[in-house]
């Protein structure tokens, strides 16, 4: 894997996790996701008597990420960059809130889809 590829996926890795929610607080998604996931499993192990659901979604977020960092096919680093853009949209809360969007935002959403493209265009001409 070359170097350009393994910066570009990290740039993209990073930039998707610092990416800041448009809730009232805007955490950062890594924040987020950690609190859902403490929340999750504090439920499940305490002796709570609902389910933080939203915890789970933590799970595999971190685990198409390390897919992302880890992958050298094409249509793998296809899927898991749609799914997480799909996850991001949810995430961030962007349908309910776009008025709260700033430049902060967009920013990190433009060097996440940027460096992500440029990883599977990469990829696409290597041929692998």
């Amino acid at each position: 894997m070359s170097v350009a590829i393994r910066i570009s996926k990290i740039t993209a890795v990073i930039s998707f996790l610092i990416i800041p929610g448009l809730h009232e607080n805007g955490l950062p998604n890594v924040a987020l996701l950690g609190i859902y996931f403490f929340q999750f499993f504090n439920d499940i192990i305490g002796t709570s008597e609902e389910i933080f659901w939203e915890g789970f979604l933590a799970v595999p977020v971190f685990t198409f990420l390390i897919i992302f960092l880890l992958s050298r096919k094409f249509k793998t680093l296809l899927i898991t960059f749609l799914i997480l853009l799909a996850v991001l949209i949810y995430i961030t809360g962007i349908i309910n809130n776009y008025q709260r969007i700033n430049m902060g935002f967009i920013a990190l959403l433009s060097i996440y889809i940027l460096s992500s493209m440029y990883v599977l265009k990469l990829y696409t001409t290597s041929g692998k």
